[in-house]
């Protein structure tokens, strides 16, 4: 029962360290215009509309990493915008085909976008496929709640603060549960026999079988 009880207080502690550290590491590579990266799945927000109505201007997505792709599946990969050579921006966009050097093609799949607008990269490039979108969350990053560092850190302290009131008042309750639940063993508890308390119920069992007896002969 404790270790039962030891392991559902450690829950909620495990699950909010490790939402700390979720919610750090995408901040922070945010700030440094990094594509944040976590157990495989890559978290960002989409800049273009190049995806509507699918998948819409400052939505953020999650992308996860996979070992194959296919035609159709919307992927984000890294992608040279700003023509300094260097592929540091990302794109999302739609795996149009595949090519016989090697080559991936994908464009956008928004009305009006040129049938000539489309980018030819390798595997490599791809950081994951789109697997979860939120238009709520995305809006939450444009208004620049979660990079603003003060906001953070506040929300981060208020959090643990509050975290650390829940757990303590637990404790209290299970600690509280645990010393009432001795007292009433102790209560409950059967009462030690000693050597004089067995003599005594071996004489009351003679006695008995000499009553019987005599009962027995005067019959």
């Amino acid at each position: 029962m404790n270790k039962i009880r030891n392991i559902v207080v450690a829950i909620p502690a495990i699950i909010f360290v490790l939402a700390i550290i979720l919610i750090f590491r995408i901040s922070f590579s945010l700030q440094k215009g990094e594509v944040p990266k976590v157990f495989g799945l890559t978290f960002m927000e989409v800049q273009t509309g190049s995806m509507e109505p699918e998948i819409h201007q400052y939505d953020f997505i999650v992308n996860k990493e996979k070992k194959e792709y296919h035609v159709g599946e919307d992927v984000s990969f890294h992608w040279d915008l700003n023509g300094d050579g260097k592929d540091s921006e990302y794109v999302t966009h739609r795996i149009i085909s595949f090519n016989e050097d090697g080559t991936i093609t994908l464009r956008g799949i928004a009305s009006g976008i040129a049938e000539t607008d489309v980018q030819v990269i390798t595997s490599d490039k791809i950081i994951g496929k789109v697997v979860f979108r939120s238009s709520l969350i995305g809006k939450l990053f444009t208004t620049n709640i979660l990079k603003n560092r003060n906001f953070l850190f506040m929300f981060l302290i208020g959090s643990l603060v509050i975290f650390m009131i829940y757990q303590s008042f637990n404790i209290f309750k299970l600690m509280k549960e645990d010393k009432a639940n001795s007292e009433e063993v102790k209560t409950e508890a059967p009462k030690e026999e000693t050597s004089e308390d067995l003599e005594a119920q071996i004489e009351e069992l003679k006695a008995k079988l000499k009553e019987k007896e005599e009962k027995e002969n005067n019959e």
